[in-house]
């Protein structure tokens, strides 16, 4: 919130200052209305591009005996997260408002998504929600599905690149409102890379750091470095998160209301 902010308010707006932002940042004025500390609403920000999607998936000790959304009517599950205004309590807290699911659990004040992990393989917890790049990246073995369960996929329908086949938590039986508010909340997470800049760059400035964005994600070195980091690339064009933030600006009074009631304790 405060590199928001600060680009909005007091960064030069020549193309100069540019910031690498929290995926939801951009959707928070909105989500939090006169709640919100921003300075700024999302489509006022320049956007640069975006690196990469987020695929994010519930997971649960095998342990646990949850093999589905369904066993969490009856079966508890204990989720550990860092903090509220993260993805992984925000997905985590809209599934269990919009179904129901009294059993899943939230305990929040982890330092960081390692210290999660390891409270899982612990036993502390017996879930978490992630990012499946994450997962990738510091537990593969997870997806053999030895130990760790996929309860489901916390994205919207019908994403492209998800390296696992398994359920959509929208393929649970709710009705089309709550499904569109869970698709307006997926989809402010699935900008995981987004880059932005100040308001008011001027046009040609803006078409050369876009440019330059794409350039530099699609240069064969650039690729080589993100593999070996184990970072799947999926560039987002500046225009396309441009189109996405404002289509989520102009969404009806009547679902922005419920997703501000679901978004709150």
């Amino acid at each position: 919130m405060i590199l928001g902010n600060y680009l909005a308010k007091v960064a030069p707006r020549d193309g100069s200052a540019i910031g690498v932002v929290n995926p939801l940042l951009l959707s928070e004025p909105l989500f939090e209305g006169s709640q919100s500390m921003a300075q700024f609403r999302g489509p006022d920000m320049t956007m640069i591009g975006n690196g990469a999607t987020a695929h994010w998936a519930l997971l649960a000790r095998h342990s646990a005996g949850i093999d589905s959304i369904d066993d969490l009517k009856r079966k508890d599950l204990i989720v550990g997260t860092t903090a509220r205004t993260g993805a992984a309590y925000i997905l985590t807290h809209a599934i269990k408002k919009v179904l129901g699911l009294n059993h899943l659990k939230i305990v929040t004040g982890y330092s960081g998504i390692r210290e999660v992990v390891g409270a899982v393989e612990r036993g502390e917890i017996s879930g978490c929600a992630m990012d499946l790049e994450d997962v990738m990246a510091m537990k593969p073995h997870w997806l053999a599905g030895e130990d760790i369960d996929v309860v489901a996929l916390l994205s919207p329908p019908n994403l492209m690149g998800s390296p696992i086949r398994a359920p959509s938590i929208m393929d649970f039986p709710m009705s089309e409102e709550d499904k569109q508010v869970l698709n307006v909340i997926f989809a402010s997470t699935l900008l995981s890379r987004p880059v932005i800049a100040p308001p008011e760059i001027p046009t040609a400035r803006v078409r050369s750091l876009r440019d330059g964005f794409l350039a530099t994600l699609n240069d064969p070195q650039f690729q080589i470095e993100a593999e070996r980091m184990k970072i799947t690339l999926s560039p987002t064009s500046g225009q396309r998160m441009e189109d996405m933030i404002r289509a989520t600006y102009a969404l009806p009074l009547k679902i922005l209301a419920k997703v501000r009631a679901v978004l709150s304790d």
